[in-house]
């Protein structure tokens, strides 16, 4: 249609921008003019961008329920919910620019509030309602937020955040069926619906667009405390210009939300998508596998957005069928890179005309790269840049890196960078440079205009001068059957401080009796040696995450230093208990030998070959030879003492908490004599004791064996 235009270009510029939003008929009119969407865009505030498109059924249900499809919201319900809550904060007294937390799983309700939040002139910021009352107290904080709205489950850990968090009076929740909140606790989220209608603030430059903050979302906290990344509403809206599809899909398209709904990779899929263009959305209050796989099953979902944690679990996850996933034709993965044949593996189990695309993006510059409707790619590549968005890749020196295939730091710049972080311009200079370049952090490289991601720069590994993707060892892991969930990072080599080594942390499948052995075999099969697993691996129940299923690194950093510190106090341990193994039988040699008859001078000297005058009595030790010992000087069995030195242990030099083997750590730390040494045997025999050279040693024994219980 479009073929000689002159503006034809412009289709092929923006190929996301469908065309019945595009072309309009100029009124009383034969002549179609062309409208960009970007410049009508770029004007507009973000709630008349979501709720100007009234080219579909405004009755149809678009946020449902999937545990009650009767509750749902159309795009009519959706208008009015939004112009009831703008006039409930006018009411309450929110000013423009107060930030507004909702504290709250996912619900069909959620963006209502944001959007509600938003058009009142505030400043919307979602926190995880995992959090405990300490991290939620630095979320608020760090937004500056003045109200807060949260569910009634959730109010023990708001009210703990006292003093530092949102006063009572200002606290809203949402209620339930089995709750209703009560003046007791707070306000009624109902309250703000109860206060008429009021339109939302309009923008009417694209200057006024660029300025005004509508989200603060919480970055992952990777280096240091999390930050408040201030997202304008020209970059919400020229995130939707992008990624709208501008081909028909042969398909009806219907999507499930399951990951947070406050965090960047959900935002363009769960807030601005649905109403802008139509699609029934079902939203699940939080993942859960089962339920999931039924959900897609039930209403016959055709795209969702999930994390590679996610995406592995279904696919080890004995209820995952084909048929359960039959209607699936779209699934974006984002959080942390997927590997091609994890990618590859979980489009196997899909239908044949399904895609599995991999997104990049960040919290301070929403989705970067993908691959839009009809591309696809299972190489493992994260897509093309978004139209509008720019990139370069920048070496450790500064250059500037042109060739494919070669790695380097990417910078990215385009509209849907931030602003900035709140309240904290120095980390804002260091993350966008006076060019408006964004330092992402990652590490990658571009091959025919397609990116592919490494890893992160801060998280990658060098041993001995090579550098190892963490991203890379955990995706031949996950190509273990017997492995569910994997994470690696860098330590210090146990025995070479100078250089740093791998280290794994993995979550078995159940019922697995995968060891060390078997994944060192497979890995490799995989890699080269000098990626291989030399800082250990520890099994564990899961790996911890954030709710977008990026690895928490800094986590699993503090376990291995806190692990490899008491496995350097047990190797001690080990080597002092070894050492006192050592003494504890020189002494018990002692006394055997004090306790057998020793001949008279006389007949020893009568009998030139008597073996008993001088084999079967053990060589004197002195207490000097045992400290030696004990300071690892020389081994025990390797000692000789001249017969003339005599035995000089004394029993008062034992008392109960004796220090004459006082580099023996052991005896302050309560560890038991193995069972296997009595140096006490039972016997009814009792009359040595009462031959004062046989005491002694005696009493030695039973001093060292009394110190080593206590």
């Amino acid at each position: 249609m479009f073929g000689n235009h002159k503006y034809a270009f412009l289709s092929n510029l923006f190929p996301i921008a469908k065309i019945r939003n595009t072309v309009k008929r100029r009124e009383n009119s034969n002549t179609w003019i062309l409208e960009d969407p970007v410049e009508k865009g770029s004007k507009m505030d973000l709630v008349s961008w979501i709720l100007g498109n009234c080219d579909y059924d405004q009755d149809t249900k678009i946020y449902i329920d999937p545990e009650n499809r009767e509750r749902s919201i159309s795009a009519r319900q959706a208008r009015a919910t939004v112009r009831q809550f703008v006039a409930g904060w006018k009411a309450v007294g929110l000013k423009p620019g107060d930030c507004v937390c909702v504290h709250a799983f996912n619900d069909i309700m959620y963006t209502m509030l944001f959007l509600g939040i938003i058009g009142a002139g505030g400043r919307f910021t979602g926190s995880n309602p995992g959090y405990t009352h300490l991290e939620l107290r630095h979320h608020i904080q760090s937004t500056r937020a003045r109200f807060l709205i949260t569910e009634y489950e959730l109010l023990p850990v708001v009210a703990q955040v006292g003093e530092y968090g949102v006063p009572a009076c200002n606290v809203f929740a949402l209620e339930t069926k089995s709750h209703y909140v009560t003046k007791s606790y707070c306000n009624s989220v109902q309250e703000l619906l109860n206060h008429g209608e009021r339109d939302w603030v309009r923008f009417s430059s694209e200057e006024e667009a660029k300025n005004t903050t509508a989200a603060l979302l919480s970055t992952s906290g990777t280096t240091g405390l999390p930050k408040a990344a201030m997202i304008s509403h020209h970059s919400f809206v020229m995130q939707s210009i992008m990624l709208e599809d501008g081909k028909e899909k042969p398909y009806k398209v219907s999507r499930l939300i399951s990951l947070p709904e406050f965090h960047a990779f959900a935002f363009p899929l769960a807030h601005i998508a649905p109403l802008r263009e139509g699609v029934p959305t079902y939203i699940m209050r939080r993942f859960e596998q089962q339920r999931y796989l039924s959900i897609i099953h039930q209403y016959e979902i055709t795209e969702t957005p999930l994390v590679p944690v996610i995406l592995n679990a279904l696919m080890k996850g004995e209820a995952t069928t084909r048929e359960l996933l039959a209607s699936l034709r779209l699934v974006w993965c984002a959080g942390s890179p997927l590997d091609e044949r994890a990618q590859d593996a979980f489009f196997r189990i899909l239908a044949p005309a399904a895609r599995v695309v991999q997104v990049w993006g960040m919290t301070e510059s929403g989705w970067i790269t993908t691959f839009l409707w009809p591309d696809t790619d299972h190489t493992g590549s994260v897509g093309k840049l978004l139209p509008g968005m720019e990139a370069k890749l920048v070496a450790q020196n500064g250059s500037i890196v042109d060739r494919d295939e070669e790695q380097a730091e990417i910078y990215v710049r385009g509209p849907l960078v931030m602003q900035g972080y709140l309240g904290n311009a120095e980390a804002s200079k260091g993350m966008i440079d006076a060019e408006g370049w964004l330092k992402t952090g990652d590490i990658g490289y571009k091959d025919g205009g397609k990116y592919y991601i490494v890893d992160r720069l801060k998280e990658m590994i060098k041993v001995r001068g090579w550098q190892v993707s963490p991203a890379e060892l955990q995706a031949v892991l996950m190509l273990h059957p017997d492995i569910l969930d994997a994470a690696v990072i860098g330590i210090l080599h146990p025995k070479d401080e100078t250089t740093e080594t791998p280290r794994a942390y993995v979550v078995k499948v159940p019922g697995s009796d995968v060891d060390l052995a078997d994944i060192k075999n497979h890995m490799s099969n995989y890699l080269a040696r000098y990626k291989s697993l030399d800082g250990g691996v520890v099994f564990v129940d899961s790996i911890p995450k954030n709710p977008a299923g990026k690895i928490l690194r800094k986590v699993l950093k503090e376990r291995a230093r806190s692990e490899l510190q008491s496995a350097r106090s047990t190797s001690k341990l080990a080597q002092s208990w070894k050492l006192f193994i050592k003494a504890t039988e020189l002494l018990y040699e002692h006394w055997r030998a004090m306790s057998m008859s020793i001949p008279s001078p006389a007949t020893t000297t009568d009998s030139g070959n008597n073996e008993t005058g001088s084999s079967n009595l053990a060589s004197p030790t002195t207490a000097s030879s045992v400290y030696s010992d004990v300071e690892g000087e020389m081994d025990c069995s390797s000692k000789s003492h001249a017969q003339s030195d005599g035995i000089v242990l004394n029993p008062k030099d034992f008392g109960p908490r004796t220090r004459m083997l006082a580099p023996v750590d052991t005896w302050l730390l309560g560890i038991k004599i193995p069972g296997s040494f009595d140096p006490l045997p039972a016997t009814n025999d009792r009359n040595m004791a009462k031959d004062p050279d046989l005491t002694a040693p005696t009493r030695v024994l039973e001093a060292v064996y009394d110190c080593v219980q206590g």
